[in-house]
């Protein structure tokens, strides 16, 4: 309930985009609506184009000819014409002219492959691009629901359908592509192509351009026309074009001969390839601003770009002049390059100062990864000073972590990378991210949803933990599709497929079925399909395709559904005795709403029936045990809830009755008021109405007001609030269930009362850390069209969340204790021990240096240490471990104080006995002997008397071997009579009738070792990220652990590391010193 939002705006009816004229809504239409206005996407690319054209073009009458009569001659129907050219003989000039100036039924879809735009040079770029135009030209219904993994596939069939629209209109169609040679490769997939890979085999025209002696991409196969039949024409240059070139060179050449000034401005920016100011470069060069700038607006600097930003920053003109200018300065840049780092270390030294330059915030790092310079790029971007004023600036920490990836990526070149240096990375990083732990579910969601997509996507690069990114992938992208934004949903969408492929499915399906519902919801049914293809289990595979059957219905059709719903049917395997409760309730959920109502009604037998759902067989109960019906709380809750939706109220409320614990139980009827409510408000009310105590029916009756206002009945939705807030007088607002104060804002918002829902907000769910009903009164007002408002409401909750931040799981940690204990460094791990809140942690920690202290022979450190740990659970290795190290320096009296000041009878015993058993003592058997008479309990007695048997047999002591004989046969006796639902253990125990050879006594105990107290050490839930997420496989531990560097949390995987390689641990330690207090691992973290 806590993280759930009311009245997410993707399950109401929208409108985006511009509309001429009316909208209306006709009937009754399930599920939503996106209606969007005809985009003139082709018209919207043309102004690309023409960013790109000249202002007129001269002396290309004979090529605008050829180029026409390629477009319209029979002869070359399907044919390709390759324009090929040096750099500087105008081939873009002359294409972008011609798109912007067809002939006369000529119709031309064209791309301009180029690293002079951002994004415009890639496969997935073009695609997207040509897609669009290609739309216009289809006169098709627009497949506004394609991410960049389906576009491709229907790319080509669109391609196709557009030539052949283009001749029935008796026009010619045509492919243009210039820039072949500057496509910067794929993205990265193992299936991705080349843009010339792309390109169709046959049936249409294409003219493509590129640079002379450009090798094809290895997928264009040998018989594409562009190898066995494409027409190769060499463009001659254009004299206007070669004279712009012509002037360009000579302006860098004066500048390279200019003024001391003119020469720094040159050098600067090709040194760092642009992004300096103009103020930077005053500062670099010892000149003013304004000087600056008159060199770079006038002649000499008309090599030169101004890119627009804050502030603005100049550029090199063209690619090819960087590399020239590069050339032509030489050795040179190496002085630019020491004079501009020694500019930077002047505001490094300096602790970074608010006036820092935004350049060497952002723009720096990848300077120093282009050229390689690895010890001078760790110690910048792993300054703890540079990224506080980086979060500062920007409010957000993404690009310290996007600076520290590219790092990584660096040094993950190396045939063997290093370690030391990614280790140091990697403390940083996981810093960054534990202080990104703040962001509360569906926050990046709601910026999208006030419009803030670049907000959204900055605050999931924050998000470390690979589970909560996954969810939040999911969410955001999702909420993306529908702003319109395809593009960036399907980027989102790819990375938490990623994420689902990797995790291991025995911790569950959910990251697979929840992207699935994601996918089926925004209709790329090729990502659902994959996804749904991944899961392993055939009943979870069943249990996503009853869920994807429902939602098919909503949006795509009965004919849809049905498949989806065949399937459930297939995977689902009705005779397994252990089958799960969700899985049933979402087949019976899919069968009730296909109206398949014999299967339904079947389904909810079972439901309801006496049948066990899991059946158990205890060990020690009567040899027919009786079948017991065990089902997780939570699966109850889940299963209700997807019976509700589909209007099974009674069996809904039959299941929730279900629950045993109350608050639980409470949580799911008010969710299944909630889904009545938007079926039947009468019959929500009246169930709301049955709860009696007065808190669990304001909740009830809260949502019921929701439903109520957002059916239009507003005068329900205004008494229920009034009846609420009377049940509630005289209680403070506080003292609410949470749910009910969040229903009441969000209604009160609907109704208009918005300042009475944001007072709420701020006095009451801010506060008390209620983000998930701070963001549902957002989402209401956004409702309302108040997106301003909404947008107030989404930063207040953004920055109270900050104020709350959360710490890293204390558990995590108890590597890192026991590393910084290996090493020595006993004070350090113990201060960090001290500081977490958790009992059994701070007990497992001190445990941990204690017999680390021992291992390393610091024996007065350990007893001091010893007696520190709290949970007795936890003291018996350690303290065995301390007294085994005292008896082999002859310590025994020592050993046996420490023994007897051991609080824990068991363990105090444990380790008489062994001093026993070892300085060969056999009355300390004694002592042991009297601590079992003063413990109540068999089991006790017997984990107590057992290895004190053992000792005296080993000890050839007969005398005390017989009374522990004696003793124990006693204890079992007593076992044996207890009741058979108690834990008695020694019940088991089957001795001889009498005592034989020692030898016998050695071993029979030897096979009763299940009885050490050593079973009740806690499990602290501990797994390395190898347990969670399937990792690619490395050829070396030394590689493997650099990788896993990169992508997990140093301190899960900090014990290998250090065993791999030493000098690590003198690494983190020296950047945990750097962090100091804005650590995560500072003690203070933790209180």
């Amino acid at each position: 309930m806590s993280n759930e939002i009311i009245g997410q705006v993707r399950s109401t009816n929208w409108v985006l985009g511009s509309v001429e004229g009316n909208v209306t809504q006709v009937g009754v239409v399930h599920g939503d609506i996106h209606m969007t206005a005809k985009r003139r996407v082709r018209s919207a690319y043309l102004e690309q184009v023409r960013a790109l054209a000249p202002g007129n073009l001269e002396g290309r009458e004979l090529e605008l000819a050829a180029l026409t009569a390629f477009c319209t001659s029979e002869s070359t129907e399907g044919g390709y014409l390759w324009l090929r050219a040096d750099a500087w003989s105008g081939k873009s000039a002359l294409l972008s002219w011609f798109v912007l100036n067809p002939p006369p039924l000529v119709r031309l879809v064209s791309f301009f492959v180029t690293s002079g735009l951002p994004d415009q040079n890639n496969r997935r770029s073009y695609v997207e691009n040509v897609f669009d135009q290609l739309l216009d030209l289809a006169e098709g219904p627009s497949y506004t629901d394609l991410t960049a993994a389906s576009r491709e596939k229907h790319y080509r069939s669109l391609l196709a359908t557009a030539a052949e629209k283009s001749r029935q209109r008796g026009e010619y169609f045509t492919l243009v592509v210039d820039g072949l040679d500057e496509d910067r490769g794929t993205d990265g997939s193992p299936d991705a192509y080349s843009i010339a890979g792309l390109l169709p085999a046959a049936g249409i025209r294409v003219i493509v351009a590129s640079r002379t002696g450009v090798d094809l991409p290895e997928e264009v196969l040998a018989a594409h026309p562009l190898y066995r039949s494409a027409v190769v024409e060499y463009l001659s240059p254009s004299t206007k074009a070669g004279a712009v070139r012509d002037t360009m060179i000579r302006d860098l050449k004066r500048l390279l001969r200019g003024t001391p000034v003119q020469q720094d401005l040159l050098g600067f920016i090709t040194v760092t390839g642009g992004g300096l100011s103009a103020e930077d470069l005053a500062e670099l060069a010892g000149t003013s601003s304004w000087q600056v700038k008159d060199d770079l607006q006038t002649a000499a600097g008309r090599s030169f770009i101004r890119r627009p930003g804050t502030p603005p920053v100049y550029v090199l003109a063209h690619d090819d002049l960087l590399n020239l200018a590069g050339d032509m300065l030489g050795p040179r840049l190496k002085t630019y390059c020491q004079r501009l780092h020694i500019w930077a270390d002047s505001y490094r030294e300096r602790e970074w100062p608010t006036n820092t330059p935004r350049y060497l915030l952002n723009g720096y790092g990848a300077t120093l990864t282009s050229i390689g310079d690895v010890p001078r790029l760790l110690e910048y971007v792993t300054d703890p000073l540079r990224h506080e004023l980086m979060s500062a600036l920007t409010g957000h920490d993404h690009v310290a972590l996007d600076e520290i990836k590219a790092a990584q990526g660096l040094l993950l070149s190396q045939a063997e990378p290093d370690l030391v240096a990614l280790a140091r990375l990697a403390v940083h990083r996981a810093s960054l991210y534990v202080r990104n732990q703040w962001i509360p579910p569906h926050l990046p969601e709601a910026w999208v949803q006030v419009g803030q997509f670049d907000k959204a996507e900055a605050l999931l690069s924050g998000i470390g933990d690979l589970v909560v990114r996954s969810r939040e992938l999911r969410s955001t992208g999702e909420a993306l599709h529908e702003a319109g934004e395809q593009r960036r949903a399907g980027v989102l969408l790819d990375e938490a497929e990623a994420l689902a492929s990797s995790y291991n499915q025995y911790w569950g399906t959910w990251p697979h079925s929840t992207l699935a519902e994601v996918a089926m919801r925004i209709g790329d049914h090729e990502r659902a399909r994959r996804a749904v293809n991944a899961i392993k289990l055939q009943a979870d595979r069943a249990k996503t395709c009853a869920s994807l059957a429902r939602i098919a219905l909503d949006k795509e059709g009965h004919e849809e559904a049905d498949r989806w719903y065949l399937e459930a049917e297939e995977a689902f395997n009705e005779e397994d005795p252990h089958v799960d409760l969700t899985v049933l309730a979402e087949i019976t959920a899919a069968a009730t709403a296909l109206g398949r109502s014999s299967r339904a009604a079947a389904l909810v037998e079972r439901i309801l029936g006496d049948a066990p759902l899991v059946e158990f067989d205890f060990p020690g109960l009567p040899s027919d045990p009786t079948s017991v019906r065990t089902v997780p709380e939570k699966d109850k809750s889940t299963a209700a809830d997807t019976l509700a939706a589909v209007g099974l109220a009674e069996v809904a409320c039959s299941v929730a009755a279900k629950i045993s614990d109350v608050d639980s139980r409470e949580d799911c009827l008010v969710v299944i008021t909630r889904i009545i409510a938007q079926q039947n408000l009468d019959e929500a009310e009246q169930l709301a109405r049955s709860a009696s105590d007065v808190s669990y029916r304001s909740s009830r009756l809260a949502a019921v007001a929701v439903a109520a206002g957002r059916k239009d009945d507003q005068s329900r939705a205004t008494r229920l609030l009034v009846e609420i807030d009377d049940m509630l007088h005289g209680h403070s607002l506080d003292q609410w269930p949470r749910f009910a104060i969040m229903a009441t804002a969000v209604a009160l918002a609907d109704s208009g009362a918005i300042e009475r829902a944001e007072s709420m907000v701020h006095s009451e769910m801010l506060p008390s850390e209620h983000t998930a009903g701070a963001l549902s009164v957002a989402v209401a007002l956004i409702r309302r069209n108040e997106v301003g408002r909404a947008s107030r409401i989404v930063a207040s909750t953004e920055k109270a969340s900050r104020l709350a931040a959360a710490q890293v799981d204390e558990r995590r940690l108890l590597r890192w204790v026991g590393v910084l204990a290996d090493f020595g460094e006993f004070d350090r791990a113990e201060q960090l021990v001290r500081s977490f809140p958790t009992d059994v942690v701070r007990s497992t920690g001190l445990a941990t240096i204690t017999e680390r202290a021992v291992i390393r022979g610091a024996l007065d450190r350990a007893q001091r240490t010893f007696p520190t740990i709290d949970d007795a659970r936890l003291q018996r290795r350690p303290l065995l471990e301390l007294t085994r190290a005292l008896l082999a320096q002859g310590e025994q009296q020592r050993a046996v104080e420490l023994a007897m000041s051991t609080t824990a009878p068991a363990h105090r015993a444990a380790a008489l006995t062994f001093i026993a058993a070892t300085s060969r003592t056999p009355k300390l058997l004694d002592d042991v002997m009297a601590i079992a008479d003063e413990v109540a309990g068999t089991s006790t007695q017997g984990v107590i008397l057992l290895p004190a048997l053992r000792a005296a047999a080993d000890l050839g002591d007969r005398a005390r071997a017989t009374v522990l004989w004696q003793r124990i046969q006693a204890v079992v006796e007593h076992a044996k009579r207890q009741p058979l639902e108690t834990d008695e253990p020694l019940r088991h125990l089957h001795l001889p009738s009498r005592l034989r050879t020692l030898t016998e006594i050695s071993d029979l105990v030897d096979g009763r070792s299940r009885f050490s107290a050593a079973d009740e050490i806690p499990d602290l839930g501990l797994y390395g990220p190898e347990s969670f997420w399937h990792r690619d496989k490395h050829p070396s531990k030394w590689v493997q652990l650099a990788h896993d560097l990169a992508t997990h949390d140093w301190f899960d995987l900090v014990d290998d590391l250090v065993e791999v390689e030493q000098a690590t641990f003198q690494a983190i330690m020296s950047e945990l010193d750097r962090l100091g207090r804005r650590g995560v691992l500072h003690p203070r973290a933790f209180r």
